[in-house]
């Protein structure tokens, strides 16, 4: 379980409603206190709290460049960061590498990818049989995307 411990987000950047006449603002809370449909802010080197779908790119007042890379290696097996663009999934646990994003939280805990890999027995990633290479999930057939 240590792997996954060192996958988790420690803050998710939410854009939230604190009373019915009240503006939205983004505010940093746990990662566990996402739920589905809210919008959340990642920035380079921060880790996504849950599985989300990309809405916006861009979205630091510094960028001028919108592209967006993404290290999601733990989760879908792919060797390389991967870029990332409108509409993308980012899984939950991986780390952006470049560029900032908006997202709508599409799933949160065990309904996540990683989660339903962890209840498969399926995360950590295993080894062959001669227990030093990892069996990534892509070559198992896998979800080959973000």
């Amino acid at each position: 379980m240590v792997a996954f411990k060192s996958r988790e987000a420690d803050g998710a950047n939410l854009y939230r409603r604190f009373g019915p006449s009240d503006r939205p603002q983004w505010v940093l809370y746990d990662a566990d206190e996402c739920i589905v449909s809210d919008y959340c802010k990642l920035s380079p080197g921060q880790t996504a709290p849950a599985d989300m779908t990309v809405v916006r790119l861009g979205v630091e007042d510094s960028e001028s460049n919108t592209e967006c890379v993404c290290d999601c290696s733990h989760v879908t097996g792919s060797p390389t960061p991967v870029s990332v663009s409108l509409g993308s999934t980012i899984y939950a646990g991986s780390l952006l590498l470049r560029g900032s994003v908006i997202c709508e939280v599409t799933a949160i805990g065990a309904n996540t990818l990683m989660g339903k890999l962890v209840k498969q027995g399926n995360f950590p990633r295993e080894k062959d049989d001669e227990g030093d290479t990892e069996v990534l999930l892509a070559d198992r057939g896998g979800d080959k995307g973000l």
